[in-house]
Parts: structure tokens; C-alpha cells; sequence
């Protein structure tokens, strides 16, 4: 959300739109917090539970900067692929930055939930189970949005396509 929120201000001088609706950002608020809900649910790893272990400030911090900035610079990069591939198409690109909002996040939660090889490890069905149906979900449904029209008017900050000579 941080890469959606730099682009409306950085890029909105130069785009005729708002990368997301209010709705939009409002459902993928919603999704997102389904599987992170279900972390609670999540087997923690022995090694984690035979001593006490202290929290690492400086881990911490260098994952949240490495991390975020991983997270925005993919943002942007889609951003610019999405708007370079989809041109003038407003309601499939905030369709396509919707899914990708919500299969991203669903993805996040899975990193974050181990610290070893997320392949080798584990997560609990409900966790396993959030993070397969919400963005499975997103997909089937971003039609459904408010992209196209059908549970509202269409979008004030269409782009007119331009004239034919």
C-alpha cells in the first residue's frame, strides 16, 4: 500500500487517475486481514519453543527496510509495467493492481511466518487454507469491484481515449 500511496501523489500530476478506488482499498483491507488473522493458528517451530528468546531490534529493523523496500520497488515496477502494458485501460489496471495488492499480501504472510526456508516449513490449515482461497477469491471476483461498472457508475477518472483523425 505504500507503493499505491506514492504513486497517487507522486504520479498523479502526470496520470488522469487514482490507482485504486476507495472500495477497492477498503476490500483489500478486508482480504488482507483474513490470513493474517489466522497466524495465530500457526505451529510455532520447535527450536523457537526449547529456551526464551529475545527480540533482535537489529533484525527487526533490517527486515523491515530490506522487506519494505523490496515490497515498494515491486510496486512501482508493476505500477509502470501495468500502465506501460494496459495503457489508457483504467479499470484493468486498478483491476490488476487489486489482485496483485491482495496476491502479494497473501504471499507476505506466508514469508513472514517462518524464519527458515518457506518451503521446509509448515503452516497451519487455516493459514495454509486463508492464504489460497483470499486470493483465489480476488481473482475470480475483481470484476466485481467497481471496475467495470457493475455495482456502481463507472469511474469520474476515466481516460478518453483519443480522437481518431
Amino acid at each position: 500500500m505504500i507503493s499505491m500511496a506514492g504513486a497517487s501523489l507522486l504520479l498523479l500530476p502526470f496520470l488522469p487517475l487514482l490507482p485504486l478506488l476507495p472500495r477497492q482499498i477498503l476490500l483489500t483491507s478486508l482480504l488482507t486481514d483474513l490470513p493474517e488473522m489466522t497466524i495465530a493458528t500457526d505451529r510455532v517451530e520447535a527450536d523457537w519453543i526449547e529456551q526464551p528468546r529475545r527480540w533482535s531490534i537489529p533484525f527487526i529493523r533490517r527486515f523491515m527496510f530490506s522487506f519494505g523496500l523490496v515490497s515498494t520497488v515491486f510496486g512501482y515496477h508493476t505500477f509502470a509495467l501495468r500502465r506501460w502494458v494496459l495503457g489508457n485501460d483504467v479499470e484493468l489496471f486498478r483491476t490488476g493492481w487489486f489482485v496483485e495488492s491482495v496476491i502479494s499480501a497473501a504471499a507476505n504472510v506466508l514469508v513472514v511466518h517462518t524464519r527458515g526456508p518457506l518451503l521446509q516449513s509448515s503452516p497451519s490449515r487455516p493459514l495454509l487454507l486463508a492464504t489460497v482461497v483470499v486470493p483465489g477469491a480476488s481473482v475470480t471476483g475483481a470484476g466485481n469491484t467497481g471496475c467495470r461498472g457493475r455495482t456502481g457508475p463507472a469511474s469520474p477518472h476515466r481516460v478518453s481515449p483519443a480522437p481518431s483523425a
